[in-house]
């Protein structure tokens, strides 16, 4: 089913992020967490489109408090599959919103990726959509979130000669970020399809990286 085909590709990427905040024992029977009470740990979406890596992590016992993105048309169908306690069609950058955050366990973020892109024209940081990478970690640093995961393109790590991924490694380390650079492909979780994804797992303070393997999943720590 198109529900399990979504799990294949998301739900190693739950299990992970819940063990980040110490929570990924069990998921909940009988289905996702459909409200804060029955969650095992709370986030916020940001850039977060139509959802598709909210799926897993509501069967892994998150719950999404506040979902975010600029595009009314992804977040109508963001509100049709997930039960959250706020959307908030407005630029991420925009700081009205930013204490909905508060209190949450950790920020997922999904940055426009056209800028790193094949596909786009890989302004990269020239490309001011480039610069909105920043924003999770703003907001965490606004709110004291312990834990951001961002999700992009692979050729976040490949553009650029490894340039861009080089210099986002160096700015989160100055800002007191653990990272460590996760890489997988779709075709490996079971779908009929390629999809290389990127993920950027940052940790600080009471967060830490999860030391239990990831099966199937390229690890690449940041060594810088």
């Amino acid at each position: 089913s198109f529900r399990i085909m979504q799990y294949n590709k998301w739900g190693w990427l739950a299990f992970w992020l819940a063990s980040q905040v110490g929570v990924a024992e069990a998921a909940p029977q009988g289905g996702r967490a459909t409200s804060e009470h029955d969650a095992l740990f709370t986030y916020a979406s940001l850039f977060c489109g139509a959802g598709i890596g909210d799926i897993g992590m509501g069967y892994l016992g998150g719950f999404c408090r506040a979902a975010v993105d600029s595009c009314g048309e992804v977040l109508d169908i963001f509100r049709r599959n997930h039960r959250a306690t706020h959307y908030i069609h407005q630029p991420v950058e925009n700081r009205s919103w930013w204490d909905l955050c508060h209190g949450v366990d950790m920020i997922f973020a999904g940055p426009p990726c056209p800028p790193f892109s094949r596909a786009g024209l890989q302004g990269g940081f020239e490309d001011y959509r480039g610069q909105l990478w920043t924003y999770p970690f703003l907001i965490a640093e606004h709110c004291n979130v312990p834990v951001v995961i961002i999700e992009n393109v692979r050729g976040l790590c490949t553009g650029n000669q490894g340039r861009w991924l080089q210099e986002i490694l160096l700015i989160l380390k100055q800002w007191g970020w653990k990272v460590e650079v996760l890489k997988e492909d779709a075709l490996r979780r079971g779908l009929p399809m390629r999809r290389n994804r990127v993920f950027l797992a940052c940790t600080r303070g009471e967060g830490r990286i999860a030391e239990r393997h990831v099966p199937l999943c390229d690890r690449h720590p940041a060594s810088i």
